[in-house]
């Protein structure tokens, strides 16, 4: 058996490609050097005793035949040599692959045959009788699936102008049956002038697959520009088929109808050309190696494709000036390499009909926040990894969009730092056009000090005693309870940081209207400081009982708060509850709380030996930042049930 270079073999359901065929060194035989296709199978690079025979990262053309050898494997052992001797599996024409797939054998033809010379040769004519009588049984086939067959041709005849004629008898009684999808991957078709053949002979055939074939001719006919080739054809998969981009886009230029191609695992780096193909509404360039959106700019002149897909390519970019895909609602960037979230900015300006996004199993998703982030980031989302997004989702994402870049703007130093954030947030003034623009609380640089400096370690105590609105100003004089000289009472007052007083004294009365508008007093302490004895600054500084004070510690970060059907329900301390909270944390005196709203976080500093350093948001400055803390009398004070006071 005679073989050539580009040959296709099969051996025990392995493909492989013939690369070499000659001599070994010293050895007298000829043996032939293969690449696989299952790389795996193969033990060297196509070198033998340090000297190299074929290679397969390459592309070579034949001027003699006008054939095109493909040999790109990612593997850098993909090749062997085999025996020409030994034994492969004998390859099927596409009709005896349709015949054993769906045939029974009680249909297939007999021997009865008659020999024909055609052009000096001998060939086999089958009985035509009889194929219409199988094609009885396949008329009403319309998915028809021939893979790994070993089908390696239309027929036992090579696809010659010198075969034309009894190849078109063949064509002739293809064309009656309803075959609408084709399925001949993982074969051993070498030439596309096969698949022009089978193609023009199934008038019906809507979706041919050819993923991993191997095609070494790719020469096409010269009748191929008529009306009748490829009219008909919507989809085609050529993946792992090797096959660069210019070459693709040459053979399916002649797919006028074309509106769905696969292209995937193919190593293409870049889209070097335009495709011809006015039509296409979805491309799949997965599993390929492009590395930057600005490698597809010939897309841009796609006006009609609206799927893409660039799944598990190592882009890292999606910048790029050139590339404009208006009509695109769908983009899979499933497996890519974006590395933040900032990556995904250039997005409203590359497809601004987008809809649908997936984006899982990149950097991005390893971010708790990713699908909030996301959604924020790209107004016209209503798709996320396959999950609508509801109007009250869209708008939490975006509520919480605004808060983060709040957060990072209160530590901007300059005002070029914050220019240069908002840079990486071009969603802001939309965003506070919608929900109003946020309080940002801007920190003086100073205010920054190292861990472990003296600043550090003490802070500056703004103390506040707010109007008491909700009642009714009252003068309130109560009796003092006699004195308690128990070692529990002494205690007590040691760790409150006040002087047992004297019982016999008379206690002063506390007007409410007096203390309604309190002056701000500010105490520097150490973060040590307990929150007993803080309790007991703070109701010394106002005459009040430590039993009777609380405090409210006013952080600098804020929470959105919406409204019921979609807002967040800001619920951290007993002043932040239901309807009717105003943005600072404290019940408002009337109406809902407007929708894109925010309230500050606070933090109720409950009695006990814990430092107030423990209660302080995470990063703080120092000395020179203060501390913002509300005074406020327990219920039971303002009800007039116990509101004497402890004097300094």
């Amino acid at each position: 058996m005679s073989h050539y270079i580009g040959e296709r073999l099969s051996f025990r359901g392995d493909r492989c490609t013939v690369r070499y065929i000659g001599t070994l060194g010293d050895q007298p035989r000829d043996w032939l050097g293969v690449e696989w296709d299952d790389p795996a199978k193969g033990k060297h690079d196509g070198t033998y005793d340090g000297v190299r025979y074929f290679s397969w990262d390459f592309v070579t053309y034949l001027e003699s035949k006008g054939s095109c050898l493909t040999g790109r494997s990612a593997s850098k052992t993909a090749g062997s040599f085999i025996r020409p001797a030994r034994r492969c599996d004998p390859p099927l024409s596409f009709l005896e692959a349709l015949e054993k797939k769906y045939v029974s054998a009680s249909d297939a033809i007999g021997p009865q045959s008659e020999e024909i010379n055609i052009g000096g040769k001998t060939v086999v004519e089958v009985g035509f009788e009889k194929i219409q009588r199988r094609l009885a049984a396949m008329s009403e086939l319309s998915i028809v699936i021939l893979d790994e067959l070993c089908v390696k041709g239309v027929s036992n005849m090579p696809c010659s102008p010198e075969n034309m004629h009894a190849m078109n008898e063949q064509r002739n009684w293809l064309q009656s049956l309803k075959m609408h999808e084709l399925d001949l991957s993982r074969n051993l078709l070498e030439s596309w002038a096969d698949v022009l053949f089978i193609n023009n002979s199934l008038p019906r055939l809507r979706t041919l697959r050819l993923t991993g074939n191997r095609f070494h001719d790719l020469s096409i006919p010269a009748d191929a520009s008529k009306p009748r080739d490829f009219t008909q054809l919507r989809e085609l998969a050529l993946e792992d088929t090797l096959l660069d981009w210019e070459t693709i886009a040459t053979l399916t230029s002649h797919l006028p109808a074309l509106s769905a191609l696969t292209v995937s695992y193919n190593r293409i780096r870049t889209l070097s050309t335009p495709l011809q193909n006015s039509d296409l509404v979805r491309l799949d360039l997965s599993f390929n190696e492009i590395s930057s959106v600005r490698d597809i700019w010939p897309l841009s002149s796609m006006l009609k494709l609206s799927d893409l897909s660039l799944r598990s390519n190592p882009i890292t970019t999606l910048a790029s000036e050139k590339v404009e895909l208006f009509s695109l609602r769908h983009l899979d960037l499933t497996a890519t390499r974006l590395p933040n979230f900032a990556s995904l900015n250039p997005i409203p300006n590359l497809s601004p009909s987008l809809r649908s996004l997936l984006t899982k199993d990149t950097p991005l998703s390893k971010n708790p926040s990713a699908s909030l982030l996301t959604i924020a980031r790209i107004a016209t989302l209503t798709e996320l990894n396959y999950s609508h997004i509801s109007s009250a989702e869209r708008m939490n994402a975006e509520l919480y969009y605004l808060s983060t870049i709040t957060k990072v703007l209160s530590d901007a130093a300059s005002p070029v730092e914050e220019k240069q954030i908002l840079a990486c947030h071009p969603r802001w003034p939309d965003l506070c056009r919608i929900y109003g623009e946020p309080e940002i609380p801007r920190k003086p640089q100073e205010s920054v000090f190292k861990p472990g400096a003296l600043g550090a370690r003490v802070a500056n105590f703004v103390f506040l005693m707010p109007e008491q609105s909700p009642f009714q100003a009252h003068d309130v004089t109560q009796p003092s309870p006699p004195k308690d000289t128990s070692e529990e009472a002494r205690s007590h007052t040691d760790v409150m940081g006040l002087e047992p007083h004297d019982t016999a004294t008379p206690k002063p009365t506390i007007n409410i209207n007096e203390m309604s508008a309190s002056t701000p007093k500010s105490r520097l302490l150490p973060l040590t400081t307990s929150t007993y004895r803080l309790i007991g600054i703070a109701a010394s500084l106002f005459s009040l009982r430590p039993i009777s004070t609380r405090l409210i510690l006013e952080t600098d970060e804020f929470d959105p708060v919406g409204d019921k059907d979609g807002g967040w329900s800001v619920s951290e301390d007993d002043s932040i509850e239901g309807e009717g909270e105003a943005t600072d944390g404290r019940k408002s005196r009337g109406g809902k709380q407007e929708k894109g709203q925010w309230v500050r976080r606070e933090e109720e500093l409950v009695g006990s030996t814990r430092s107030v350093g423990d209660w302080l948001p995470l990063g703080f400055g120092g000395k020179e930042a203060d501390l913002r803390v509300r005074v406020e009398l327990r219920k039971g004070e303002l009800d007039g049930t116990s509101l004497s006071s402890t004097p300094s």
